[in-house]
């Protein structure tokens, strides 16, 4: 069993915090089932993300303790990390499950896809967090690696801050 080096958990933690501060300071509600695997019998489909998040379909999710995907949605939004080995075969297991988004980090370039009729294909801008674009996401993810983690998360939620500030 191989184990996720030290730099793909940081990463993996950095992701997921980003994810989550971002969209509490967008006051959007989301649930996150971490790396949880997820599985299609009928398909013979599954998989196991290095994050995941419910946005839109949040409220269906409450209270889930088990997750049964002919029933229930698949994630809004899924994490996958290229340290070592590439995601792009993933891609045709979410398709047919119906992820509708998957952010592809390559390093520290983040990368954001958007299922569009069965297929991914690379947009600028996330449609799960309005305004976050695979830029911005990269830019956060080089600056945790140089600012302490207090400062960081304080530059992340006055850009929020500012963003909400300019379209009032």
């Amino acid at each position: 069993m191989m184990r996720p080096s030290l730099e793909h958990a940081a990463l993996k933690d950095t992701v997921a915090l980003l994810v989550n501060t971002l969209a509490e300071e967008m006051r959007i509600n989301t649930r996150s089932f971490g790396s949880a695997t997820f599985r299609r019998p009928d398909l013979q489909r599954g998989f196991e993300p290095d994050g995941c998040f419910y946005v839109q379909s949040v409220t269906r999710m409450r209270g889930n303790t088990a997750l049964d995907l002919t029933i229930d949605p698949p994630p809004d939004l899924v994490i996958e990390l290229e340290l070592t080995s590439p995601s792009l075969p993933q891609f045709p297991i979410f398709a047919p499950l119906g992820v509708p988004e998957v952010w592809r980090a390559e390093g520290r370039q983040i990368h954001i896809f958007c299922r569009a009729g069965g297929q991914y294909v690379e947009h600028a801008a996330s449609s799960v967090l309005p305004d976050v674009t695979a830029e911005v996401l990269t830019g956060w993810v080089h600056e945790s690696h140089t600012l302490d983690r207090l400062t960081w998360l304080r530059r992340v939620r006055e850009w929020v801050h500012q963003r909400a500030t300019r379209e009032a």
